[in-house]
């Protein structure tokens, strides 16, 4: 894709955590001019009111948008009214922008502007990576000239005519990442690396407190995330910020904080054993940090991983019940050397090279532009 100018609607701000939709904005914008619609930022009451488009730069060819919803809980109301207010504030923030037509309009987000129609544009993705339990997905499914989905158990949950594409997660390894050389804290010579965002309630936080148990006298597990409201999540629960403590008070964990993109890769490449721990794989089903991890080249432990299958043998270790983790753990810890062995860490590393963000995007924009 070059030269095209596109909209990429969001249902995660911008701000220093990237997950995919931030990383495609960001290579697009490389070649593309790209408008990031953040989610709605306020609501009034007024249906004849105006979104108050406010426009901010972030780099070069990127920008994000912030507005507001003409009536509060639009999402509340019945279908013909949350229609003819979509399309009203669509039709706004586009001439807000002087933009008459988009060539792209990419939306990652089932909950609003649901008819893609609402946009003036050349050609319309849906880009699904979780299952949602929004009323309209079927509608935006069949507004869009392409739907992608990153997981082949998301084949049965939407019913379209539209073309499905399926595509892993990207990986983000960029000639501008970080060589911030970060100091990894602890005592003990193994590395266990855990990242997300802490606000998730589908984090197994009790396994990853037994986990830190485990390995008290072996290994540091360090934790990377936000451990308060972010771009990704605003609401921390009692319960997860009580377990949140617990694993503070744990004397070889250690808190990282919320780390830019860029220097992600620098860190994690120091971590000698990756963690994936989902109690549910349903709300998490092709997580996002595990094209990160590989192509640091260490072992990775996870939960259940629905397209397993997918991936190089022996590339990641997965369990069908959660229960088996600890277990799992102590004889990965064990055998590190075989894990984590050169020609392993190869095949993850290449893997990783295979599935770069601007190789996905030449994907999507062979099958949008219907060349494959």
């Amino acid at each position: 894709m070059i030269d095209k100018t596109i909209l990429i609607i969001s249902p995660e701000a911008w701000g220093v955590n990237f997950v995919s939709k931030h990383h495609y904005a960001n290579y697009l914008a490389k070649d593309n001019t790209v408008y990031f619609l953040n989610p709605v930022e306020s609501s009034i009451i007024n249906p004849l009111g105006n979104v108050n488009l406010k426009v901010e730069h972030i780099k070069e060819n990127l920008v994000q948008l912030n507005y507001q919803n003409l009536l509060p809980r639009l999402n509340d109301f019945p279908k013909f009214i949350q229609s003819q207010i979509y399309k009203k504030q669509a039709q706004q923030i586009q001439n807000s922008l002087g933009i008459k037509q988009f060539d792209i309009v990419w939306s990652f987000d089932p909950n609003r502007f649901w008819n893609l129609d609402n946009f003036k544009s050349d050609k319309k993705i849906y880009h699904t990576v979780d299952v949602h339990s929004t009323k309209y997905e079927h509608d935006i499914c069949n507004s869009a000239d392409l739907v992608i989905i990153v997981s082949n158990y998301l084949k049965n949950k939407i019913n379209t005519k539209t073309k499905i594409i399926q595509l892993n997660h990207g990986v983000n390894i960029s000639n501008k990442q970080s060589k911030s050389n970060y100091s990894i804290n602890g005592i003990h010579p193994i590395k266990i690396g855990f990242m997300g965002n802490m606000a998730s309630n589908n984090i197994d936080f009790e396994l990853l407190i037994e986990l830190a148990k485990t390995t008290s006298s072996t290994a540091d597990i360090i934790i990377i995330g936000p451990t308060k409201p972010n771009n990704l999540g605003n609401t921390y629960s009692p319960e997860i910020n009580k377990k949140i403590k617990e694993l503070q008070e744990c004397n070889n964990v250690y808190f990282y904080g919320e780390i830019e993109s860029k220097n992600l890769n620098s860190i994690l490449s120091k971590f000698d054993i990756h963690l994936i721990l989902y109690k549910k794989f349903e709300k998490n089903i092709a997580p996002h940090k595990l094209s990160n991890y590989l192509q640091t080249g260490s072992v990775v432990l996870s939960s259940f991983i629905y397209d397993i299958d997918t991936y190089p043998k022996e590339s990641i270790i997965t369990v069908n019940n959660n229960t088996n983790i600890p277990n799992k753990l102590i004889k990965i810890i064990e055998n590190l050397d075989y894990w984590n062995d050169i020609k392993l860490r190869e095949i993850r590393k290449k893997y990783a090279i295979k599935n770069l963000y601007s190789k996905k995007l030449e994907e999507i924009n062979n099958h949008l532009y219907k060349t494959i």
